[in-house]
């Protein structure tokens, strides 16, 4: 609107201007045209005056509209404009994963929030106090604001920290006074901004008991294990249910023992082995109200087992590993037999630490090293202690077991390539040496060739073959249910409203260059007026 009010008070400016009739010019006979040609000047005055114009306002004037139309193009800022009055700015925040299509009376919980934000509108949109609304979808990601009536539950599954975050992010469109989130999750522990808008979280959905498939994962074969295997974890959310897992495969069909975690009361685990690879589908019974979290379907790829190029004389590799060559092969060696091009894979090496028997001697300094001290007996240990390394370590290898008296390492690791050295085992002595020696070495073994446990391409889905996304996180359908917000949507000051910048600049780079024009044509005019 200021826009068009300048361009129109311009143009009509413009148009008096140009109306106007023009002065006769005066006739002046100057008497210099009777004397001769002056001599041109021995040096030609420059056009170009090495003098910066400061004292000139029209040089500032251009300078500032130039740096205005720059600022224009490149500032992409709002302003806060204040507004007057009082009124309501409702942002409504609509739970939109899959858990959303459970029954709830005689509809579904997606209905019933529908519902309320209807109940909501027509109370304040016949008081006038409703300024705007603006609806806001979450799924497993922030939808577009638009109209409810385009919505509906999306086959996937979400969090509730998500939904806070929604009801906390800024607008453009409707600033929020008061924020609606209609959902079934239990509202997130933490503060709410300090002068933010009004938040009323409305949890919909009667609890009722549940389990799903919270994970599937592989477990690759190794020296502890044969076979590859697969691993199930449940969740269990209400007291009456008690699910059973079936997997179907390649190898058929089976049931998974499932068992209480010790540590997690609510979580049940199951594993079983693997001989093939191939797809298969693993399905709960007895999974309770959610049915897509009760299927899961997963792909198991080869899984070889471990190879290793196998030169500790003396000792012959287990039947577990498979013989192997090359770069990227674990070699078991004495660490004496190592040549430096050996030292560029990974390694198991051992030095004669027990050939002399075991001695009382204090650990020094040593590592938390889960895989090295997974079995170890420290205390037994040190009553039977090897002779540390006296050579040098290998570049890359740090001490992770020390003696405390000369600080040299019991045994080292290096983390890639990866890499142990320990005491080399024996078989013959005091039992005591002979079951230390087999433990170190055996543990090392263990975690150099341990294929590990990895996540599965898990795709759940429902006893009829729809697929949702993610759909463990909607599983806890036994929460407890929060009671109906008792908060009353009250007019409040309009919050200020953001405003783009770049019109103001335009404007401001608009008045500068009418500012200098006329600076520039106020001499022109006040010549014509004396003439006249």
């Amino acid at each position: 609107m200021i826009a068009l009010l300048l361009g129109g008070a311009s143009a009509f400016g413009l148009l008096v201007w140009h109306m106007q009739r023009r002065a006769r010019a005066p006739v002046v006979l100057s008497f210099a045209r009777l004397l001769p040609e002056p001599k041109p000047a021995a040096r030609p005055e420059p056009r170009f005056a090495p003098t910066l114009p400061l004292t000139s306002i029209g040089f500032w004037l251009r300078i500032a509209a130039a740096l205005g139309a720059l600022a224009a193009m490149l500032i992409n800022h709002d302003v806060l404009l204040a507004q007057s009055g009082e009124a309501v700015a409702l942002r409504i925040v609509v739970d939109v994963t899959d858990s959303m299509s459970l029954p709830e009376g005689s509809a579904t919980r997606f209905d019933a929030a529908k519902v309320v934000i209807a109940n909501v509108l027509d109370r304040l949109g016949p008081n006038g106090t409703l300024s705007c609304v603006e609806v806001v979808p979450v799924g497993a990601t922030i939808g577009q604001a638009g109209a409810l009536a385009a919505l509906h539950p999306l086959p996937e599954g979400g969090d509730a920290g998500l939904l806070r975050a929604t009801a906390q992010s800024a607008s453009k469109d409707c600033q929020p006074t008061h924020v609606l989130v209609l959902t079934d999750a239990v509202q997130p522990a933490g503060d709410w901004p300090e002068g933010g808008p009004v938040l009323i979280w409305h949890q919909i959905g009667a609890p009722v008991a549940n389990a799903g498939i919270r994970q599937v994962t592989l477990t690759a074969p190794g020296l502890s294990a044969a076979q590859a295997g697969v691993n199930f974890e449940v969740d269990v959310f209400g007291l009456d249910l008690k699910p059973g897992l079936d997997l179907a495969g390649p190898g058929g069909k089976r049931e998974v023992p499932l068992l209480p975690d010790p540590d997690r009361p609510s979580v049940l685990q199951g594993t079983l082995p693997l001989t093939k690879a191939g797809s298969y589908l693993a399905a709960l019974r007895d999974g309770g109200a959610y049915g897509a979290d009760d299927v899961v379907a997963f792909t198991v790829p080869d899984l070889p087992r471990h190879q290793v190029d196998w030169r500790l004389a003396g000792w012959k590799a287990p039947a577990n590993l498979e013989p192997g060559a090359g770069p990227d092969v674990l070699l078991v060696a004495a660490l004496d037999q190592i040549t430096p091009a050996d030292l560029a894979r990974p390694l198991l090496a051992t030095y004669d630490g027990w050939q002399g028997g075991g001695q009382a001697q204090a650990i020094g300094a040593f590592t938390e090293d889960a895989d090295l001290r997974a079995g170890l007996n420290l205390d037994a240990f040190e009553a039977h202690a090897p002779m540390p390394l006296q050579a040098a370590l290998p570049p890359g290898f740090v001490p992770v077991l020390t003696d405390a008296a000369s600080g040299r390492a019991f045994a080292a690791r290096r983390l890639s390539p990866p890499g142990l050295i320990v005491p080399a085992p024996v078989a013959s002595g005091d039992d005591q040496v002979t079951n230390l020696s087999l433990t170190l070495f055996f543990d090392a073994l263990s975690a150099l060739t341990s294929g590990g446990t990895k996540l599965a391409d898990s795709r759940w889905q429902d006893a009829g073959g729809r697929k949702v996304a993610l759909a463990w996180k909607e599983s806890d359908t036994a929460r407890a249910l929060a009671p109906t917000p008792t908060t009353a949507i009250e007019p409040a000051p309009r919050p200020a409203k953001p405003s783009p910048l770049t019109p103001y600049l335009i404007l401001a780079v608009l008045a500068l260059i009418l500012t200098e024009r006329v600076l520039a044509l106020w001499p022109l005019m006040q010549r014509r007026s004396r003439a006249v």
